[in-house]
């Protein structure tokens, strides 16, 4: 029995004089799962919902365990996206651009179609389809490439034409009078003959008129005028003889 008792506390001297924190990743690496042993506790690092919150199969959040020093244990909590990786799955960021080169400046890809104008990348507008305005204020629509292009003018409508309203088009031969000739005038946009007057259609009428004067004696014949017979003439130079008696 005391056999072993000092087999066991030979076995326990070493972990005693030994750390709490054993970290079996050599250093911190965000895209490699990792775990540490603190203690008799295995600590596995994991995808966490948000700072501080609850562990997840996949996220964007990732929980990292290290050991600060070999007595004390420690995590950070990262979020993936922001260090340039697509998410966290299975206790790691994944999707990493690590490929590239550190020195390399990034580069602005453009989205056309995300519904936010990145001018840096050479956008007018965003998304296509909508009205915009162009850098004088003019009107347009966004194309396919997010470029604001002024609307296409639609051929020009001639307006219709309108007699009487002044303006002489080609289908008319005049708006007013004075667009014909002397001899015409202008009726409907159209030159007509002027019509006669009253006074230019009058004609002139002689009426002769034949009177026929019946006297006791004699009788008027007609004639183109008034014929005196000479019974009429007796019976007026008598009729001065007696006025000329009473003197």
């Amino acid at each position: 029995m005391k056999k072993v008792l000092i087999l066991i506390a030979l076995l326990l001297i070493p972990a005693a004089f030994a750390g709490l924190c054993v970290d079996k990743e050599a250093s911190q690496n965000y895209e490699v799962k990792g775990s540490l042993k603190y203690g008799a506790q295995d600590s596995l690092d994991t995808c966490i919902s948000n700072k501080g919150g609850y562990s997840l199969s996949e996220g964007t959040w990732l929980k990292e365990y290290f050991c600060k020093d070999e007595n004390t244990r420690d995590f950070d909590e990262v979020n993936c996206i922001h260090e340039k990786f697509t998410g966290c799955k299975d206790g790691a960021c994944y999707g990493s651009a690590s490929s590239q080169s550190s020195s390399a400046p990034a580069v602005n890809v453009p989205a056309c179609g995300n519904k936010k104008i990145e001018a840096n990348t050479g956008e007018e507008c965003d998304p296509p389809g909508k009205i915009c305005f162009g850098l004088a204020g003019i009107p347009g629509q966004c194309s396919s490439s997010c470029k604001c292009e002024e609307y296409k003018k639609s051929a020009e409508v001639t307006p219709p034409v309108v007699c009487g309203d002044g303006n002489l088009s080609s289908s008319e031969e005049c708006e007013k009078d004075s667009d014909c000739s002397s001899s015409e005038i202008c009726d409907d946009c159209n030159c007509k003959a002027k019509p006669e007057t009253a006074e230019e259609n009058k004609t002139e009428t002689t009426i002769v008129v034949n009177m026929t004067v019946q006297t006791p004696e004699n009788e008027y014949e007609p004639g183109a005028g008034i014929e005196v017979t000479k019974g009429v003439s007796g019976i007026v130079k008598r009729f001065f003889l007696w006025i000329a008696g009473w003197f």
